[in-house]
């Protein structure tokens, strides 16, 4: 049965955060527009493209239930991606106790272990 979870997991972990980071990138690009749209309407003389867009108030909620999906998207995508730490061959490696979290850090472990290499330093 932890098998079958953490296959599952495995599969759901990476498609769920290319979704969310696909999301938050069109959130970007709506406010971007958002942006470009509030400068031209306080210009003296706006561009004809300012008066075929969105209003500023449907680009800030469209901005807003982007944000809204992708959050939970994300969330759940981290959350399953932890799941594999209890999967088969936790305690060793990346998946361990010790280095969990660390390691996912860009290898920031190497500045806080011995020189040794045995354990993490106190500081």
């Amino acid at each position: 049965m932890a098998n079958l979870l953490f296959n599952i997991a495995k599969v759901f972990h990476v498609p769920l955060l290319l979704a969310s980071y696909a999301i938050f990138a069109g959130a970007f690009a709506v406010g971007v527009v958002y942006l470009w749209q509030e400068r031209q309407m306080k210009s003296k003389r706006p561009k004809d493209l300012a008066f075929q867009l969105p209003s500023l108030e449907s680009l800030d909620r469209l901005i807003s239930k982007l944000i809204g999906v992708a959050f939970p998207f994300l969330t759940v995508g981290i959350l399953l991606g932890g799941c594999g730490h209890s999967g088969p061959g936790a305690g060793s490696g990346m998946g361990s106790q010790r280095n969990l979290g660390l390691d996912h850090l860009g290898g920031l472990r190497h500045l806080f272990a011995d020189p040794s290499g045995s354990r993490l330093a106190r500081p």
